[in-house]
């Protein structure tokens, strides 16, 4: 999960920056890890991770639309779903916030020419 973190990171950089390809390879990549960590986790209730869905839904739509307020609203509902998750799972104790800073400082997150 900490990779998932990470893309957490990621995906909300790049949507603030307005790079909507990164923004869109970054919510397929945490789909696909959601999907894993429902085989391999066996506290996580299957429930769960299906419940992500609408959120990671919600954030292609804003991403496809460019839409910096929807991806805004999506990203919150996402970061809210991971902490009820994690409560679910036993494991409330890792809380997941809107990132303060990136600490990617080897990749530009914002497109050229932005």
């Amino acid at each position: 999960m900490s990779a998932t973190q990470q893309r957490h990171i990621k995906l909300w950089f790049a949507g603030r920056s307005g790079n909507w390809p990164l923004a869109a390879y970054e919510i397929q990549q945490i789909k696909d890890s959601f999907d894993k960590a429902a085989i391999l986790y066996v506290n996580i209730p299957v429930e769960m991770i299906v419940s992500l869905n609408a959120p990671l839904g919600d954030l292609r739509s804003a991403v496809q639309a460019r839409s910096s307020k929807d991806f805004t609203t999506s990203f919150a509902q996402l970061t809210a779903s991971c902490n009820t998750c994690h409560e679910a799972g036993q494991v409330g104790f890792i809380k997941i916030q809107t990132p303060t800073v990136s600490p990617f400082s080897n990749q530009t997150l914002a497109l050229p020419g932005r």
